[in-house]
């Protein structure tokens, strides 16, 4: 049993009640297409990114730095940063703001002091502000820090299916950037005999 979503009162929903909304929803017209772009989207951007989570990894294991980390971590110094609880950072350089309210066309985004690249448009904004994105159903707001260099993977099905095209890298202007991309066989445990190349680029 659980709370009803749309009042402020704890009375349970009988089972049948939340089978038939939760049915209503999964059927709906208006969002099936859009549940499978975003969900098609999503999958493909998770395998496109993997060389830069990869490293994520490696960076947590090393030094002990989290792969989802809240903003203050890398903008202490940022009053509006500090209090963030609805956004994140993905490593350094990924900025990521969910979208929580349901029927949102908008997401008020705060980017701290740099330039900051849209993933999807690439429009550059000027960070120190709120900014505000649309959105809808299909879309979550991303943003890059100008100076990153961002290792970005052909599309795959499975981690480990071959890819024919290489590994390309997304460098954002704007500012100074390096980044270290760190790779190994991705099968063995010889990472823990630090086995591994680290290419550093800048």
């Amino acid at each position: 049993m659980g709370p009803r979503e749309h009042d402020n009162k704890n009375t349970p929903i009988p089972p049948d009640d939340r089978r038939n909304i939760l049915q209503s929803e999964m059927n709906n017209p208006a969002i099936e297409p859009l549940a499978k772009t975003m969900r098609k989207q999503c999958a493909e951007l998770r395998y496109q990114l993997m060389p830069y989570t990869y490293t994520l990894a490696w960076e947590a294991r090393h030094f002990g730095l989290p792969l989802m980390r809240a903003m203050w971590l890398h903008y202490p110094d940022e009053t509006r940063a500090r209090g963030l609880g609805n956004q994140f950072m993905w490593g350094r350089d990924l900025l990521i703001a969910p979208v929580f309210t349901k029927g949102a066309i908008s997401r008020v985004v705060y980017l701290p002091k740099a330039d900051w690249y849209d993933w999807w448009s690439n429009t550059k904004s000027t960070g120190g502000q709120h900014v505000t994105r649309e959105v809808d159903l299909a879309t979550m707001p991303i943003y890059v820090r100008a100076g990153a260099i961002i290792p970005f993977d052909p599309v795959r099905q499975y981690t480990s299916q071959r890819a024919d095209d290489p590994t390309t890298r997304r460098v954002y202007g704007g500012a100074d950037g390096e980044y270290t991309l760190y790779e190994d066989d991705g099968t063995s445990q010889d990472y823990l005999k630090r086995r591994g190349s680290w290419t550093r680029l800048t």
